[in-house]
């Protein structure tokens, strides 16, 4: 006797940008914000968010496709994935934007990350300041021995 496969639900996501996404429920459930809109019943055959573009959108639907099913990973996969999932992003605008659409779809894990990666670029950005004050000051100069005291 053969068994059908679940057929998996499946939502169109579309961004500010007109560009369309289907993805399976689950994904996009690790949207608290989509989750309550789906919740409700909204009837619609698509969600529509104003507030992220498309290339945002994929990157947030890319994270979301490996945490939906994080539980087929141990957590340091994980953990390394989403530093690779990081360090791919290069400019502060994506990060920036990641940010922005993590908080207004209400997905705490990539808030999270982007927050703890924001925070450690600005912690080495700091020690990048302090060692070209350091180089641009001898280490027995005034101005130098105040800067130690700050710290």
């Amino acid at each position: 006797m053969s068994r059908k496969k679940k057929k998996k639900k499946m939502i169109v996501l579309k961004s500010s940008d007109n560009k369309s996404f289907k993805v399976e429920e689950a994904v996009a459930l690790q949207s608290q914000t989509i989750a309550h809109m789906v919740g409700d019943d909204c009837g619609c055959p698509k969600i529509r968010l104003e507030n992220v573009t498309g290339k945002t959108l994929s990157k947030v639907i890319e994270y979301c496709n490996k945490h939906a099913y994080g539980d087929s990973f141990s957590k340091e996969d994980l953990k390394q994935w989403d530093a690779q999932f990081m360090n791919n992003i290069m400019d502060h605008s994506t990060i920036f934007e990641l940010l922005v659409a993590a908080n207004y779809l209400n997905i705490k894990g990539l808030l999270h990350l982007t927050c703890q990666t924001i925070a450690q670029e600005k912690k080495n950005l700091e020690k990048v300041i302090w060692n070209y004050k350091w180089i641009l000051l001898r280490p027995d100069s005034t101005e130098f021995m105040a800067l130690r005291r700050d710290e």
